[in-house]
């Protein structure tokens, strides 16, 4: 895998560069021999590199820019396969039986690939495992390596708080958002989502239900999992808060097509849909999400993204609330200690905010700002001169 990973990202850009080239003399034949169109082309894609170039150097686009750039990318991209799609098509339906054999071929691959193993959302997971996660020889030779520890029993996420063996250890609340963007409820559906929790005794959210975390997913759920997931910020469907342009179902789709998924798909924990579909599905996966299933219909086109869907994609907390109070409000805990560390280059205060609203409505709970202290003091001073 790490060999992969390695080698990964770089035959990428050069299948990608090769398949634009390629696909050059095609789309100006297709377009029926016309410079213009295919000038275009070529100025989007000089576009795109030229984003990457600014994106680089961390400048960042305005929203509507952004979004240009993103649909003009992934326009030639899209492009490019349809085109080499359709030429491979000529070809295949020339020889019925080199076509089914292609057929059988990319449903088998399809039906046996584990979403939550494949792209760029296990790289990160591991990357992250490694970093925070690391083993005790690799902390004392201070090098880099695999988590092997954090990757064995050791690391599960039910073994992280075992009851009258916690040696006064606090109990982790690690804060997800399960992604319900085609929910018929209006409170999920606007919100994008609920508060979904991972912990060591249960995992679940008040949309799906509950269940024990040694029952959970694949009952082999990791802490580095876990942690990746409550990371996970780019994701279709998904936008700080319920609420940004990611969310839009063009710019999710084409995320979706380019594998841009840091989250990763679990089993319902509270499923208990009568649609023949999902029933099927369960008997077929367990706990195996593959790209037939949710892939395509959840993963590519957000459908079924609802809270009895028989697996449910989990994303970063900050997508539902970037604090991690919201539960804490929830559990009526005595006393909060908050730690704030987002982006926030202009002090708009969206995390705060965002927590202030959704506990007022959802928990009738308020906050306010104590005798001889405002919304000022906790931000920065202004210095003259």
């Amino acid at each position: 895998r790490i060999w992969l990973e390695k080698i990964s990202g770089w035959l990428l850009v050069l299948l990608t560069a090769l398949a634009l080239a390629g696909t050059l003399p095609i789309l100006d034949a297709e377009l029926g021999n016309k410079p213009e169109a295919t000038f275009m082309t070529l100025v989007v894609a000089a576009g795109s590199a030229y984003h990457a170039i600014v994106a680089g150097r961390k400048v960042i686009p305005k929203p509507f820019v952004a979004q240009a750039i993103i649909v003009g990318v992934f326009a030639v991209v899209v492009t490019s396969g349809a085109l080499t799609a359709y030429n491979l098509s000529l070809k295949l339906n020339s020889n019925p039986l080199l076509f089914v054999a292609f057929c059988v071929f990319i449903f088998i691959v399809a039906f046996c690939t584990n979403l939550n193993q494949f792209g760029v959302g296990r790289m990160y997971r591991d990357r992250l495992t490694e970093t925070f996660m690391p083993d005790t020889d690799s902390i004392r030779g201070t090098r880099w390596d695999q988590a092997r520890e954090a990757n064995s029993d050791n690391g599960l996420l039910k073994n992280l708080w075992i009851p009258g063996q916690e040696n006064g250890a606090l109990y982790p609340l690690i804060n997800t958002n399960v992604v319900l963007t085609d929910s018929t409820n209006d409170a999920y559906r606007g919100r994008g989502g609920d508060s979904f929790i991972l912990s060591p005794i249960f995992c679940g959210s008040d949309a799906t239900g509950w269940v024990k975390t040694k029952d959970f997913a694949d009952k082999d759920f990791k802490t580095g999992t876990a942690m990746a997931i409550s990371g996970a910020a780019a994701n279709p469907n998904t936008a700080p808060g319920g609420h940004g342009f990611s969310r839009n179902r063009l710019v999710s789709f084409l995320m979706s097509v380019a594998q841009v998924r840091l989250g990763a798909w679990v089993k319902n924990p509270g499923f208990n849909s009568p649609a023949p579909i999902h029933w099927l599905m369960s008997k077929l996966l367990g706990h195996r999400p593959n790209f037939l299933y949710p892939g395509l219909p959840s993963g590519l086109f957000g459908l079924w993204l609802t809270e009895n869907s028989y697996f449910l994609e989990l994303t970063d907390g900050g997508h539902f609330d970037n604090t991690g109070v919201y539960e804490l409000i929830r559990r009526r805990a005595k006393l909060i200690i908050l730690s704030q560390a987002s982006q926030d280059a202009d002090f708009w205060l969206a995390d705060l905010a965002n927590l202030t609203e959704k506990i007022r409505v959802d928990f009738d709970a308020r906050l306010y700002f104590g005798r001889g202290m405002s919304i000022q003091g906790v931000l920065p001073k202004t210095v003259d001169g």
